[in-house]
């Protein structure tokens, strides 16, 4: 059975109209892309509330699961390096 994915481009949208209008224009050319990835969101995330403490990534990262699309993407993006 495949789960759905939420509707991140709403998700991201209300956020930015919400609680940082500012950042509109630099989430947009990632938000009007036709899909959003589990990196794109990442990226959005980095963008609307920054970097945090070192200990907060430490635990973020531990607990963040990828789909099989973006362990390609990563993979592809390392192969390229």
């Amino acid at each position: 059975m495949e789960r759905s994915q939420p509707n991140y481009r709403l998700i991201y949208h209300d956020i930015i109209s919400i609680k940082c209008p500012g950042k509109k224009e630099e989430c947009s050319s990632i938000l009007n892309k036709k899909e959003i990835s589990i990196l794109d969101v990442i990226k959005l995330n980095m963008i609307i509330f920054g970097i945090n403490d070192k200990e907060t990534q430490i635990f973020n990262q531990k607990h963040r699961s990828y789909d099989e699309s973006t362990i390609l993407e990563i993979l592809d993006y390392q192969a390229k390096k």
